[in-house]
C-alpha cells in the first residue's frame, strides 16, 4: 500500500500522518495535516489492506505496526528534516508532550 519510491500520494500522505503522530488520531485531524481534503475515499481501501486500523471505542485511526510505522518514518526522514515536512504536526505534539487530546 505506501509506495517507498517516487512522488507521494494521497493515502501515503495519510498513512505519514500516522506514523509521525505516534498515536491515534481522528479522522479530522488526520485530513487537517495530511492537506487531503476527503480522506473517507481513501479509507476503506487503507483498511482493506491491513495499512491501518480504527480504534472501536474511540473511532481514531491509527497504524497496524510499528514497524510499519518505522519504515515510513525512514523513508520521509529527510524530507521532515530538510523540508519541514509536517512541520505543524510535530510541533502540535510536541507542545503536547505526546498526550492524547479529550
Amino acid at each position: 500500500m505506501y509506495d517507498f519510491h517516487g512522488k507521494t500520494s494521497a493515502k501515503e500522505r495519510i498513512l505519514d500522518v500516522l506514523a509521525i503522530a505516534w498515536q491515534s488520531l481522528t479522522p479530522k485531524e488526520v485530513s487537517q495535516y495530511s492537506n487531503v481534503k476527503n480522506i473517507y475515499q481513501y479509507l476503506p481501501e487503507l483498511k482493506k489492506s491491513g495499512s491501518i486500523k480504527t480504534d472501536e471505542e474511540n473511532g481514531k485511526l491509527y497504524l497496524h505496526s510499528q514497524l510499519f510505522r518505522m519504515s515510513i518514518l525512514m523513508r520521509i526522514i529527510d524530507k521532515i528534516t530538510n523540508e519541514g515536512y509536517l512541520k505543524d504536526l510535530i510541533k502540535d505534539k510536541i507542545e503536547m508532550n505526546g498526550k492524547e487530546q479529550v
